[in-house]
């Protein structure tokens, strides 16, 4: 996670948030007991500080864009 860019939206103090949990974040040693307690973990920070609704997207894998149009 890129702790200043997650600094920076908390100063924010935005209405919605959403947290997109990526495949870089979840690696194959990766816990799944871990892996829920920090989002979950987020999740909670961002709604004490003020925002009411918080998103969170399904686990965004790499993709295969070597087919797309260009």
């Amino acid at each position: 996670m890129d702790t200043d860019l997650y600094g920076k939206m908390l100063k924010e103090k935005g209405d919605i948030f959403i947290v997109a949990v990526g495949g870089n974040d979840i690696t194959p040693t990766s816990q799944p007991k871990e892996s829920v307690r920090r989002i979950t973990e987020i999740v909670n920070e961002i709604s004490r500080n003020g925002c009411e609704h918080v998103y969170v997207k399904e686990i965004l894998t790499h993709g295969n864009f070597s087919k797309c149009p260009r």
